[in-house]
């Protein structure tokens, strides 16, 4: 499917960790990657953090896709407003490849510029896969 031809600003960080510096109000995706929901993922906190950044997207990947789904949904309603405009979707079961370019290239469509927020657990099955993937499809990333 080859490079993205948005300008994505990629942020990595870990589940259950926080995502790193301030974040300027930009269109945002983000992928959250878990095969086991952890009660030390505070989505209410990521949420609170990514939707006034400007995320309209939040994907989920990995065995838990699902429920971490499910959970992402809870927490948007909750909070009502801006955050009901947001949108979620699991891709369980997809490949890693197909995920890394829907997110660069397809969830939020019409932006030149983007940032990409991948939150993951090392134990994630195929999580190698995945972030080699998301740097594939996103310029200037290793």
């Amino acid at each position: 499917m080859g490079t993205t031809k948005v300008d994505c600003e990629l942020q990595l960080f870990k589940l259950g960790g926080r995502l790193s510096g301030e974040l300027a109000e930009m269109p945002t995706v983000c992928l959250l990657a878990a095969d086991a929901l952890s009660p030390s993922l505070d989505l209410s906190a990521l949420v609170d953090r990514l939707v006034p950044a400007g995320c309209r997207y939040f994907m989920t990947w990995g065995a838990a896709a699902e429920e971490l789904h499910d959970a992402l949904d809870e927490v948007l309603e909750d909070r009502g407003g801006d955050s009901l405009a947001a949108v979620t979707a699991s891709h369980k079961g997809e490949p890693a490849e197909d995920v890394a370019w829907f997110m660069a290239n397809a969830a939020v469509p019409g932006e030149s510029r983007l940032r990409c927020c991948v939150g993951y657990d090392d134990a994630v099955a195929g999580m190698d896969e995945l972030l080699k993937a998301v740097r594939a499809v996103v310029p200037g990333t290793r």
